[in-house]
């Protein structure tokens, strides 16, 4: 909006009086005009700056409330993120559990099916008294790793493997009867101690491994590992018999130190001279 502060109208002759000579209007600004207006100009340029100062105020609170909104959205979706990550890292763990364990399922019935198998196909009757055709009988006493004990008779020539699926066949549940056990085994496997010679070869592990055990002699101390086709009669440790502690094969550590204390109570508690049975000669 304009505004008129001062009029002049008239001759400019002469220049130094005349109402419109240079000399005159300049007098009158310097003056008259601007002592008048200086105040109000002045605050007009105080509510302008005023003004663009509340401008650039609002402005900067624009922008720090964009940030804030940025800031705050990139923390949204920062949260979302790392919870579609955990969401995505806890499915795959539970998908890789699942998968663990139907591979654990799976494996131990399969495990299970070969001890049921070995029961039938390679754990021998004991031998009858006076029955040579084994050669001489060899009483075998047990101690599982759940404390229960067992007496076995074998013959010299029955095979360490018929031992060893014998004490397999002790991990059997009792609600799986004999009568069930299958005559061929697992997976169209061969037939016999070879097969299971070739499934333990393709199982990949330690033989104590797939066993999941370790037969000790209870003293002196000494491991009767297993050997495919080796006869008792042919293993030192079992000549004349003997007290073997079953160890589990998963923590060998452990295993160790509870079986020297369990060697040390076989020594002392005299196990091999409680049953009143000799070694057939």
């Amino acid at each position: 909006m304009l505004t008129i502060l001062s009029r002049h109208q008239g001759p400019s002759i002469p220049s130094t009086s005349a109402p419109t000579a240079a000399q005159t209007l300049s007098t009158h600004l310097t003056e008259q005009l601007l002592p008048r207006v200086t105040p109000f100009l002045s605050k007009l340029r105080a509510q302008a700056a005023e003004r663009e100062r509340e401008r650039q105020l609002r402005a900067e609170q624009d922008r720090a409330f964009e940030e804030s909104r940025r800031r705050d959205r990139e923390r949204i979706e920062a949260r979302q993120s790392e919870e579609r990550r955990r969401a995505e890292e806890e499915a795959r763990a539970q998908e890789e559990a699942r998968s663990r364990e139907e591979a654990r399922q799976a494996q131990e019935a399969h495990r299970m099916a070969w001890r049921r198998y070995l029961r039938r196909g390679l754990v021998m009757r004991e031998p009858r008294p006076g029955e040579a055709g084994r050669g001489k009988t060899v009483r075998v006493g047990l101690r599982m790793p759940d404390g229960r004990r067992a007496v076995r008779f074998f013959g010299e020539s029955d095979t360490l493997s018929a031992l060893y699926a014998y004490v397999d066949s002790l991990f059997i549940p009792k609600e799986l009867p004999e009568s069930g056990d299958p005559a061929a085994p697992p997976s169209d496997g061969v037939a016999g101690e070879a097969g299971l010679v070739k499934e333990i070869d393709g199982a990949g592990k330690a033989p104590e491994k797939w066993w999941g055990f370790r037969l000790w002699l209870a003293y002196p101390r000494k491991e009767v590992g297993w050997e495919p086709a080796k006869r008792l009669g042919d293993v030192e440790a079992l000549k004349g018999g003997g007290q073997l502690v079953v160890e589990s094969a998963v923590d060998e550590d452990s295993a160790k130190v509870k079986g020297k204390q369990r060697a040390t109570d076989a020594s002392t508690s005299g196990e091999d001279e409680d049953d009143g049975y000799e070694t057939e000669e």
